[in-house]
């Protein structure tokens, strides 16, 4: 408990810390990681600005993620915060996306640790975009699925998301390309900003 002490301002100064470990002791009891795991998450989560009575929610919700994706507690903790935090979904909605995480892995060749992976280092030039947390995850999910390793399908996302959002700002032999396909910058760049999504596709195909 004594990173949680440093992370988390408790309104009850005295009792607080003592009363969130006593609760973390009774959630290991229904959640199969240990009371130190499930502490672990929680000073991940008030390290990135989890609130006091946003963190029994947040750490069930991590802990769930922690044991179905089959990574570290206090990496579960850090993923969620941080996804939480790039596409301003609130702590009780997570869950959504580690259903969808879940559905991935479950009918496609990668792993729901290594999309997790992903999304956490491309999130934030995804978000720009104009992609959702399910739509980039999705995406990410296609690049490992197709063999590449998590931090080169991140590399490679930020890559192409980046060439399209600036697409009228890149060089003459960018410009060729897209003529070569019959599109012009400044349409894609529109079609970006109507539907992320659906410019995407359409540009893929």
């Amino acid at each position: 408990m004594a990173d949680v002490r440093k992370v988390v301002d408790f309104k009850d100064p005295v009792n607080g810390l003592t009363k969130f470990g006593n609760k973390l002791k009774d959630m290991s009891r229904t959640i199969p990681i240990s009371a130190a795991g499930l502490a672990q998450i929680a000073a991940a989560g008030g390290q990135l600005g989890v609130a006091e009575e946003a963190l029994p929610q947040f750490v069930e919700t991590a802990s769930q993620m922690a044991v179905a994706f089959d990574i570290m507690p206090d990496q579960a903790g850090e993923s969620m915060a941080k996804l939480s935090n790039i596409f301003g979904i609130p702590i009780t909605e997570m869950s959504k996306l580690g259903d969808a995480l879940n559905h991935l892995s479950d009918n496609t060749a990668a792993k729901a640790s290594e999309i997790v992976e992903v999304i956490t280092r491309a999130g934030a030039p995804a978000k720009d975009f104009g992609l959702s947390a399910e739509q980039t995850a999705a995406l990410g999910d296609t690049f490992i699925a197709l063999g590449k390793r998590p931090q080169v399908a991140a590399t490679a996302m930020n890559a192409l998301l980046l060439k399209m959002n600036t697409a009228d700002k890149q060089g003459a032999k960018f410009q060729a390309g897209l003529s070569a396909l019959g599109i012009e910058a400044t349409e894609l760049k529109d079609a970006i900003k109507d539907d992320a999504q659906g410019a995407l596709v359409s540009f893929l195909e």
